[in-house]
């Protein structure tokens, strides 16, 4: 009996520690587990705070994380070699002769972002597609509208923002009377009314011809807005420190097409264009469609660069 017993206990001991190794080494396994994964978030911590700093000493502007995602202050992260393409959607009629022609907004978007980037016209989208809340006044789209619709969209693989020009009025909803554009960094999407700049919305009569001075004039304004509405979905907020295309304005014809040098220097880092090609290929736009002010800057500019060639055969 004693010897039985002997056995028993002994079989139970054997079991126990059998039953600790076995409890050992899962804790071991989850242990290693565990300290791989804290290691790999430590890393990515590491990574995003070299990151952030690089882009602090770069820019000189704060940078926060959000959501998982680094953002700065004035430069957002969009930019990279797959997201190089912005979508520009019309909505509602663009009459020749009438409306700022289409092309040539997207070329100069193209022109204006330098780098990589490429623009592409959409096809055009019905007024009424839009407006699902109706117009406002029964004349003005709402910006909520065109925003909404921009979200909803299935863009491309490679388009890192969505735009929406239109000839239609355009207004934040109640407390608003107008405004000439508005754009979100961080849905990549904007809406541009180009309506208040042709004299046919102020005219009591629809039937005058734009002259080709009102043509150009029209167009100008509308290329403008476009490009710094633009600039805000890239994250440069109002400029305040020079006179730039970047000021906070109300459609003031004051305001130039070029960009100051710390809002020059935002862009290059979003899109890594190079400067002086950038400049060659806007003057030659500038002079094709008769900005003389700005393809006057543009030539000076090139001149201070070093660039003291003949201009007439660069451009």
């Amino acid at each position: 009996m004693q010897q039985n017993g002997k056995n028993l206990s002994e079989k139970r001991r054997r079991k126990l520690r059998l039953l600790r190794e076995s409890i050992n080494q899962l804790l071991n396994v989850w242990t290693k587990i565990v300290s791989v994964h804290l290691q790999r978030a430590r890393q990515s911590r590491a990574t995003v705070s070299k990151k952030c700093l690089c882009q602090k000493q770069a820019t000189g502007y704060r940078v926060t994380k959000k959501g998982g995602r680094v953002y700065s202050r004035s430069i957002a992260n969009r930019w990279c070699v797959t997201y190089d393409s912005i979508e520009i959607i019309p909505v509602g009629k663009f009459i020749d002769g009438e409306s700022p022609p289409l092309e040539d907004l997207r070329e100069f978007m193209e022109l204006y972002l330098g780098g990589k980037c490429k623009a592409k016209i959409m096809k055009v989208v019905p007024l009424k597609n839009v407006a699902t809340s109706g117009l406002h006044n029964d004349k003005q789209l709402l910006c909520k509208d065109a925003l909404d619709y921009l979200k909803k969209l299935k863009t491309g693989r490679t388009a890192f923002a969505r735009i929406i020009v239109t000839m239609q009025d355009l207004t934040p909803g109640e407390g608003w009377n107008f405004v000439y554009g508005q754009a979100s960094l961080s849905e990549g999407v904007g809406v541009f009314s180009f309506a208040r700049y042709s004299p046919k919305f102020w005219s009591l009569h629809n039937d005058i011809t734009l002259t080709t001075e009102e043509q150009r004039a029209l167009l100008k304004k509308s290329l403008r807005t476009m490009v710094h509405e633009t600039g805000h979905i890239l994250g440069m907020k109002h400029c305040i420190y020079y006179h730039c295309c970047m000021n906070g304005n109300n459609g003031d014809e004051k305001v130039p097409f070029s960009l100051c040098p710390i809002c020059l220097q935002k862009l290059h880092i979003a899109t890594k264009c190079d400067v002086v090609s950038r400049y060659e290929k806007l003057g030659k736009f500038y002079r094709k469609h008769g900005f003389e002010e700005e393809s006057m800057f543009i030539a000076k500019r090139l001149s201070l660069l070093g660039y003291n060639q003949n201009l007439d055969q660069k451009f």
